[in-house]
């Protein structure tokens, strides 16, 4: 579900003094798409929601989110060509939410 190879290398990127920081921004910003896909998806234009998608994928795989960058990444590619993904947003949702618990509980095991 989280690849910490990606998350350590993040961490290096940014410095261990920033990572914090850096955590919180992505996980706003995910928080706030999300929000707006959960409430809002069917009235959303299909390139909105393709640009939703791939703002997700964005922050998902800089966080190590695979699962979730995976399925963000699939809903990118077809709503950019006019189709539905093959999954719900609310089970979207949930892969994000257990996504961000493991990525919570593990990290100071993670990263120290």
């Amino acid at each position: 579900m989280i690849d910490w190879a990606q998350v350590r290398q993040l961490q290096e990127d940014v410095g261990a003094d920033e990572m914090d920081e850096v955590v919180e921004l992505f996980l706003d910003e995910v928080d706030e798409v999300m929000e707006n896909l959960a409430t809002g998806y069917e009235a959303m234009a299909p390139n909105d929601r393709s640009a939703a998608f791939h703002l997700l994928k964005g922050c998902a795989s800089n966080l190590g989110f695979k699962t979730f960058a995976d399925q963000c990444s699939q809903g990118e590619d077809v709503t950019k060509a006019g189709n539905e993904p093959d999954f719900k947003v609310a089970d979207l949702v949930q892969v994000y939410a257990s996504s961000k618990a493991s990525f919570m509980a593990n990290k100071v095991s993670q990263l120290g």
